[in-house]
């Protein structure tokens, strides 16, 4: 099982200064050697404004990709569709109904030709289980036939390369994951097998808020999606925080993590002193399954404001946390 990161394209696009940019890089790529992007490559970024790939903003996703190419680095690409209506610009949104499905495939040929050769993986769909059967994507059709046809554009212009399906945490829990079995079983009716099964990984929500599930949930699960699909299992979006709602003043959602903290009755000096176990626990126990092929933390240091706080393994000086530190040296000589 491969251990890899997130990269943000606000280190390689001048965004940020020369110095920090350089310190960052030097920092992400002495410990990981395998990468994804932080939704750099959605419809949003590339296409902010025009249905035309000649006039895509394809720069951010290009320094990326670059960077990895030339340190001979292990790259995926995220993500090329939404399952989410909400997260397209406003252009396709406004699109008349039977303009979406051409548009739809002229991105994604776009998207996976323009990569060719340069990208291991395409997670090619995120977030599929979010929205109704009928009319995904205001496209007035059914999931499946849209989600089929979107493997299969994509085989088509680049029949060598893998294709992920990518989906929400709580498809460790067994009703959600009926939805996810349920889907790639009519996508395999379709003819439109899918290579890899993605799932996010944000834990601390279910059963137990700011703690992992149960060892045997999490096997369970991994294992029986694995075996009924075929496909490889990717961990994508690993982290847990103790604070689940980071733009809602919810004291429900929230602790105070320098309190001492308890979880599966050990005592721990404070909450972050758990989460260094819980980051560590998580991918041992994703390992011993040996169904999931590659494992990836969400945060490498930085956070955006909506999302929830302190899950990166490193401070903002890009140096391991101190109670991570034992953890990442591992994770540099190769776990």
């Amino acid at each position: 099982m491969t251990i890899g990161t997130m990269l943000h394209h606000k280190f390689f696009n001048g965004v940020t200064n020369e110095k920090t940019s350089l310190a960052y890089q030097k920092s992400i790529t002495r410990y990981f050697k395998t990468f994804g992007m932080r939704g750099t490559g959605i419809m949003g970024m590339v296409a902010p404004s025009a249905p035309d790939p000649d006039t895509y903003t394809w720069q951010k996703v290009d320094k990326v990709v670059a960077f990895c190419e030339a340190r001979n680095l292990s790259l995926h690409y995220n993500t090329v569709l939404s399952g989410h209506l909400d997260a397209y610009p406003q252009w396709f949104r406004d699109l008349p109904r039977n303009e979406k499905v051409p548009v739809l495939e002229k991105h994604v040929r776009a998207v996976v030709g323009r990569y060719k050769g340069r990208i291991d993986h395409y997670k090619l769909m995120n977030e599929t289980l979010g929205s109704g059967d009928e009319n995904f994507l205001d496209t007035g059709k059914d999931k499946a036939d849209i989600v089929a046809q979107v493997f299969t554009w994509a085989r088509d212009e680049y029949p060598e390369r893998r294709y992920m399906l990518n989906e929400h945490s709580p498809c460790f829990r067994k009703d959600r994951r009926e939805r996810l079995l349920k889907l790639v079983r009519r996508l395999h009716d379709r003819d439109a097998g899918v290579d890899i099964i993605g799932l996010q990984a944000h834990m601390g929500y279910h059963p137990t808020l700011f703690q992992l599930p149960p060892d045997d949930e999490v096997s369970r699960a991994l294992r029986e999606i694995h075996e009924k699909t075929g496909a490889a299992v990717h961990i994508t979006e690993f982290d847990l925080s103790w604070n689940n709602s980071p733009l809602a003043d919810n004291p429900d959602l929230r602790i105070d993590p320098v309190k001492p903290f308890v979880a599966e009755g050990v005592r721990y000096t404070d909450w972050y002193q758990y989460q260094a176990f819980a980051y560590r626990h998580f991918a041992e126990v994703c390992r011993k399954t040996r169904v999931v092929e590659a494992f990836y933390y969400w945060a490498f240091n930085e956070n955006e404001p909506w999302e929830r706080p302190d899950c990166g393994l490193f401070d903002e000086q890009f140096e391991p946390r101190p109670e991570m530190s034992d953890w990442c040296e591992e994770i540099r000589g190769g776990f």
